[in-house]
């Protein structure tokens, strides 16, 4: 289900559910108005960040610094790489250096009115570093090798398993990472393929479901939505989740 409403007031202290939200907001186009008012208009608990150079770092804390007071920015040499947390609640944070791919992760710790949350927010290698060697399908599939070792990697260095595993996986729910993860217990917050992610060609726009959020098995969505909005070529994902 797509959307282009933001969804209603959720996360706050009292409530049973909590709503997080992940949005690759493409260094390219730091402070693009479309964007920041999508950003804007995310009524969520916790956002997870990818592509958040320095530029949407600045624009982000100036706009939105008395809406989410919790805050924290990686900003990469190389700006795809970039991570962020904004958020209404404090939380505790720590890089998890890339070894297999290009970008880091990070393992963000919350405590919530549900109790403790351990989030790891991924931006997995972009096979559009290989289209012009092997062509798309190629580097698509292979990628994906790559994805399974990052996360891997990951998990490795956060020692115990995250509750979620949020942000850009650059591969869709067929992909070797999202099997993997299942495999471990994780499964998507969204019911049915949604695309997230759409770019323009000479052919057409090309559309992908490559964000998501993963839910580990003590938790289970209440809703979830995928958010038209905003000029990124992702889109932004919005999920309420409770304890099972």
């Amino acid at each position: 289900m797509i959307a282009a409403a933001p969804l209603s007031p959720a996360g706050a202290k009292n409530s049973k559910a909590l709503t997080v939200a992940t949005y690759n907001l493409n260094a390219g186009m730091a402070g693009n108005a479309s964007t920041m008012r999508a950003l804007e208009a995310i009524d969520a608990a916790v956002i997870f960040l990818q592509e958040s150079s320095a530029g949407w770092e600045r624009v982000s804390r100036r706009r939105l610094g008395g809406r989410d007071p919790h805050r924290a920015f990686e900003v990469r040499r190389q700006p795809w790489g970039s991570l962020g947390v904004l958020s209404k609640m404090p939380f505790d944070h720590h890089s998890i250096a890339a070894k297999s791919g290009p970008f880091p992760a990070w393992l963000v710790e919350l405590e919530t009115a549900r109790g403790p949350l351990r989030v790891l927010n991924v931006h997995l290698f972009p096979p559009v570093r290989w289209f012009a060697r092997l062509g798309w399908m190629k580097a698509y599939a292979e990628s994906q090798k790559v994805h399974e070792r990052e996360l891997k990697e990951h998990f490795a260095r956060a020692k115990s398993p995250p509750d979620l595993v949020v942000g850009d996986f650059n591969e869709d729910l067929l992909g070797r990472g999202m099997r993997w993860l299942e495999k471990r217990g994780f499964h998507s917050a969204m019911r049915k393929r949604t695309n997230t992610w759409r770019w323009k060609t000479r052919i057409g726009t090309i559309r992908w479901p490559l964000d998501h959020v993963m839910l580990g098995k003590g938790w289970k969505a209440v809703r979830a939505r995928v958010l038209d909005t905003g000029s990124s070529d992702h889109l932004p994902v919005v999920v309420t989740l409770s304890r099972r």
